[in-house]
C-alpha cells in the first residue's frame, strides 16, 4: 500500500478520532489563525476550540501525521470541535515540515505551541496545569517526543525563562517509535520499501533526520524512549497488529521501554488493523481516548 493512500486513511480517521462517541453536545466558540510563533520571519498558528460559556477547561493539542513533511494542522480542526463537545479546549498546530525543516525544527514548534497556551492560558479559558496532546502517526511520534522530553535541552530552543512544555497525558495513534532498532526486523525492512511520493521510507527518514544511518546521533535524540523517566506522563498508544509503516513490535518495545523507566504506559493493539485503521477499531479507540483524557485532565 502506497502512503498517498494511507494518507487519505489518516485524513478520514483524524476527522473520527473522537467524533465516535459524544459525551456530551455542547456548543463550542472557534478562535482561528492565532499566531504563536514567529520561525525567520514565518508565522506559525494555531486553530483554537473551547466549550462556550465561562469556565476554565482541561486543553488537548492536537498534532497532524504525514510524514513529517504532509498533512495541514487544519485537518484537525474537526477533532478540536468534538473535543470542545465533550468538555476540552484543543488547539490544533501548525508546525514546520520537512525536507525544508529537519529535525528538531518539528518538536521545537511543538513545545512552543505549549508554552505559547500556557502563557495565554487566561486569555483562552485553559488550566495550564491540566494540558495533554494526541497525535497520529508523525503527529503520534511528535505527540509523544513532547510529552516525554519536556525537561531535555537537546533540542535548541532555549528554556531558561520561559514557561514548561510539559503535559498531563499523551496519547499515541501508531507513532513512529525507536529510529535506530526499526529496521531491523523483517517488518521493518519491509516498511521502509512502502513508496511515498517517489521515496521509500528511508528517503522520509532522511528527509526528517538528515540522515537514514541508524547509528547516527539524531537517531537517539529523536526516539521518545531515550528520555523516559518515572516523572513523564501517562501514555496511551493504539496500534494495528498489521501495520505496514509501524510494525507492532516496534510498539511493544516502546511500551516495554515505559514500563521499564517508570512510566505509566497502556498498549492497546488491533488484531489485523492496519496504519490509519477506521471502523470498529477506531470507534474503540475513541471510547478509550476519552475515557483516558477526562481520567487524567478532568
Amino acid at each position: 500500500m502506497r502512503i498517498r493512500t494511507l494518507l487519505l486513511l489518516l485524513l478520514v480517521a483524524s476527522l473520527a478520532i473522537f467524533g465516535a462517541t459524544a459525551l456530551a453536545q455542547t456548543d463550542v466558540v472557534r478562535t482561528d489563525g492565532v499566531v504563536y510563533r514567529h520561525v525567520d520571519e514565518r508565522a506559525l498558528h494555531i486553530d483554537f476550540c473551547r466549550p462556550a460559556g465561562e469556565g476554565v477547561f482541561p486543553c488537548v493539542v492536537c498534532i497532524h501525521g504525514g510524514g513529517w513533511q504532509k498533512g495541514n494542522y487544519r485537518d484537525m480542526r474537526p477533532v478540536t470541535e468534538l473535543l470542545a463537545k465533550n468538555g476540552f479546549a484543543a488547539a490544533t498546530i501548525q508546525y514546520r515540515l520537512a525536507p525544508e525543516h529537519r529535525f528538531p525544527a518539528q518538536i521545537e514548534d511543538c513545545r512552543a505551541a505549549v508554552r505559547f497556551l500556557r502563557t495565554n492560558a487566561r486569555e483562552f479559558q485553559i488550566d495550564a496545569d491540566r494540558i495533554g496532546v494526541v497525535g497520529a502517526s508523525a503527529g503520534g511520534h511528535l505527540a509523544t517526543l513532547l510529552g516525554l522530553s519536556e525537561d531535555s535541552d537537546r533540542f535548541g530552543d532555549e528554556l531558561v525563562g520561559q514557561p514548561s512544555s510539559a503535559v498531563c497525558a499523551v496519547i499515541n495513534f501508531y507513532g513512529a517509535m525507536d529510529f535506530r532498532a526499526w529496521r531491523l526486523s523483517p517488518a521493518g525492512e519491509a516498511a521502509c520499501r512502502v513508496g511515498f511520493d517517489g521515496k521509500d521510507l528511508n528517503g522520509v527518514i532522511a528527509d526528517f533526520l538528515g540522515t537514514d544511518d541508524r547509528q547516527a546521533p539524531v537517531m537517539t535524540q529523536a526516539t521518545a524512549a531515550t528520555y523516559a523517566d518515572s516523572d513523564d506522563p501517562p501514555v496511551l498508544t493504539f496500534q494495528g497488529t498489521a501495520d505496514v509503516l509501524v510494525p507492532v513490535a516496534e510498539a511493544r518495545r516502546f511500551h516495554q521501554a515505559l514500563l521499564a523507566a517508570g512510566v505509566d504506559s497502556q498498549l492497546v493493539e488491533y488484531p489485523g488493523a492496519n496504519h490509519g485503521f477506521g471502523g470498529e477499531h477506531l470507534k474503540q479507540a475513541a471510547e478509550k481516548s476519552l475515557e483516558f483524557l477526562t481520567k487524567h485532565l478532568k
